[in-house]
């Protein structure tokens, strides 16, 4: 059963409420806050602001009861001992009860000498069957003194910047992709099978990566925000984060160098690699059918098997990341545990898992791989005269079309090759 708005209770305390009227704004105390009565989602309050908070087994609303000190009055032990006669007093009135499933401890702490604040956040999740789950953060930050204008000029100077990249984004839609479907329509008579192709989906992709962050640069230029070292705290909260900003520009670096890659097709060696390779993967993608159903399978094993003992596996995505770094070589993933002695099903999912994945992806990959090699080198022949390029195929591919007419009619007339009878 998950635990919202709805289910919670909202009454007021009327204990707690005679109580806190009468030390309210006293050593530390805020008046800010009413302990006594809950606070809906559509208020907030000064503790909660705006969105969810994280609990280990579900999201909770920003919505209860909260308190709020002044930690920053002048004399700090009259607000601890403030704070303690306080929790002594709602701990005898059962202020946090059997009811209660979250329990948030928040504060802000500066560093002068190095300018950092670091927001402190301690949680305490009650799940149904009295289990409680600790968690924390602890993120440090620092607080650019920049005023409202030098924030707009630089999110300004970005935003030039990606207009220009768009431009170059258009350019590669508009002249690349359409000279590619050109040569495609004129080859096979088949338009869509360069834009389902991996590099049509690569210089698709480059396009749309380059047009959303354009305009979510935008939409930070509207926006009105802190700006600090790790980016920038908008108070819009719909407004994308400069995290997936970044994460969009590592995927966009990401494909702008398989494509610059696939130039260097060029070369022979290079390319038997490159058509080796993605020729594999091709007859690969045939196990997947039965790879993807036993990953799953051993998945929800090592989760059940693990959640309760293994941090690491403590949820689906951490299993998941588990299994593939045990993929990879890291056996100790699986292997490590508290104790001396491992147990049997642990043994038993090791010796299962990485001999069947192990050896039907990985030695059967190789394996395909060989073979593959071997078939591209035949297909691209043994003569690497016959298959060198000349001066008329560099001036064909890498000129623009009206360009290369020109050289070819008027400044390099022999290198035209001879047309073949067949051709004719």
């Amino acid at each position: 059963e998950v635990y919202d708005s709805r289910t919670a209770g909202t009454e007021n305390l009327s204990d707690v409420e005679d109580y806190w009227t009468n030390v309210s704004g006293l050593d530390g105390r805020s008046n800010a806050t009413e302990p006594w009565r809950y606070v809906p989602e559509s208020e907030g309050g000064p503790l909660f602001g705006d969105g969810l908070l994280d609990g280990y087994h579900q999201p909770f609303g920003l919505t209860g009861y909260q308190m709020l000190y002044d930690i920053q009055y002048p004399n700090l032990t009259d607000v601890f001992d403030a704070y303690t006669e306080d929790l002594e007093f709602l701990r005898s009135v059962d202020w946090i009860s059997k009811r209660t499933r979250i329990v948030e401890l928040s504060f802000a702490a500066y560093n002068g000498n190095y300018d950092l604040w670091v927001m402190s956040r301690f949680v305490l999740e009650m799940s149904v069957n009295g289990a409680i789950s600790p968690s924390y953060t602890l993120d440090a930050l620092r607080i650019r003194a920049d005023d409202a204008t030098e924030n707009a000029r630089e999110d300004m100077n970005s935003w030039r910047q990606d207009t220009t990249r768009l431009v170059l984004a258009l350019l590669v839609l508009f002249y690349h992709v359409t000279r590619e479907v050109l040569y495609e329509w004129n080859k096979t008579r088949r338009v869509w099978y360069y834009l389902l192709n991996v590099m049509g989906l690569v210089d698709l992709g480059t396009v749309g990566l380059y047009i959303a962050i354009h305009v979510l640069r935008w939409w930070h230029v509207k926006s009105i925000g802190v700006s600090y070292d790790f980016g920038t705290v908008y108070q819009d909260r719909n407004v994308f984060d400069v995290a997936d900003l970044l994460f969009l520009e590592a995927m966009l670096l990401a494909l702008c160098i398989v494509r610059l890659l696939s130039f260097a097709r060029l070369n022979r060696n290079v390319f038997l690699i490159w058509k080796s390779v993605t020729r594999s993967f091709g007859q690969l993608l045939m196990l997947i059918w039965i790879a993807c159903p036993m990953f799953v399978g051993m998945l929800l094993m090592a989760h059940a098997l693990w959640s309760s003992s293994r941090p690491q596996f403590r949820t689906l995505a951490g299993s998941a990341m588990g299994l593939l770094m045990a993929l990879m070589g890291d056996v100790d993933v699986l292997l490590r545990d508290g104790s001396v002695v491992v147990d049997p099903w642990s043994v038993l999912i090791v010796v299962l898992y990485m001999g069947i994945f192990f050896v039907l992806l990985m030695c059967s990959w190789t394996a395909v791989l060989a073979l593959a090699y071997q078939t591209t080198r035949v297909e691209g022949g043994y003569d690497l005269d016959d298959y060198k390029w000349k001066e008329y195929d560099y001036v064909t591919w890498l000129l623009p079309a009206a360009l290369a007419r020109l050289y070819v009619k008027y400044v390099r007339k022999s290198i035209r090759p001879p047309i073949d009878d067949d051709e004719e």
